[in-house]
């Protein structure tokens, strides 16, 4: 499943002369890096980042809310399912629509927020679904997510039995990637290219590979972030670069973006005066500007980041 690179040949001249030219390396993107607080939590984390800079996520207090920061704003707005016990938001498009998962009454679905309209339950129609979440939403309201129809231990999402589902033009569709006993998409683009992670085999000893699917290509391919002991995708834009996190040989998370060559690097947060512990890139715009989470070691808390592109 993996993508093969393409070698470029130049002839230059009239007389046909062949010359060998070195070619430059593409100096790597990087991004100017702030937290994402909300105020008086315990934990924020940001989901996912539109083209405008409006930034969804999830905070902390004693339960957990969703949030919607519209950019230029001094503060978030709240986002609730009304009469939920917990509401988180994951996704969110240039036309402002927000997908994410709830719980009530001891069950766990997706729900959909467009303006003030919302629509929930929004699961994946299966009489066995135990688990729902709707992950992503694109410019053309397509929703991507995932559901668990055995419920087996460990419980979902990180059980055995979680597939993943497009809803497009208000039909449902099921993703899992080929051999897969897990496969959780996380990001959708406008041209309906899907980020995710997958796993092989049983509990406890799986591991998390990530992937990108193009929608042009039958299967996806795998990312493996070279020494990482596990791998998962989980942003994808427009230009199909794809952001994500890894696992190193310590047990200590690290942010990775892919660029649309397929070449990988690391990311990991560096804000002035804060002791950054671990990274998680979560989600990438079309400018490709990047958010996630990151743990403040000083604070011992779990933090929000927006990381504004600074070389492209």
């Amino acid at each position: 499943m993996k993508r093969r690179s393409l070698l470029a040949v130049f002839a230059l001249g009239a007389t046909c002369l062949l010359a060998v030219m070195p070619l430059a390396a593409a100096e790597p993107p990087s991004w100017t890096f702030s937290a994402v607080d909300v105020p008086g939590a315990t934990w924020t984390g940001a989901y996912k980042v539109n083209s405008r800079g409006d930034i969804v996520g999830y905070y902390l207090d004693k339960v957990f809310h969703g949030f919607l920061w519209r950019r230029g704003e001094a503060s978030p707005a709240p986002v609730n399912v009304p009469e939920a016990s917990l509401t988180l938001a994951f996704g969110i498009n240039d036309s402002g629509a927000i997908v994410g998962r709830y719980n009530k009454e001891g069950k766990t679905h997706g729900y959909l927020l467009s303006g003030d309209t919302w629509v929930f339950p929004f699961d994946y129609p299966d009489p066995a679904n135990r688990f729902n979440a709707a992950l992503d939403i694109n410019e053309a309201g397509e929703v991507l997510g995932y559901y668990n129809t055995l419920g087996l231990p460990p419980q979902p999402p990180e059980g055995l039995g979680v597939r993943g589902y497009l809803c497009s033009n208000g039909g449902f569709s099921s993703i899992q990637v080929p051999g897969a006993t897990f496969t959780g998409p996380e990001g959708l683009n406008a041209r309906g290219d899907i980020a995710g992670y997958y796993r092989l085999g049983d509990p406890p000893s799986w591991q998390s590979h990530g992937f990108v699917w193009f929608k042009s290509d039958p299967e996806p391919i795998s990312i493996d972030f070279p020494g990482g002991t596990e791998t998962r995708a989980h942003g994808i834009n427009a230009r199909g670069e794809v952001v994500g996190r890894f696992l190193d040989s310590s047990n200590v998370q690290h942010g990775f973006y892919r660029d649309d060559t397929g070449d990988l690097i690391r990311v990991d947060v560096q804000i002035p005066g804060i002791a950054v512990g671990s990274t998680r890139v979560l989600g990438i715009n079309s400018s490709g500007d990047v958010v996630g989470e990151f743990y403040d070691s000083n604070m011992k808390q779990t933090r929000g980041f927006f990381g504004q592109r600074t070389h492209r």
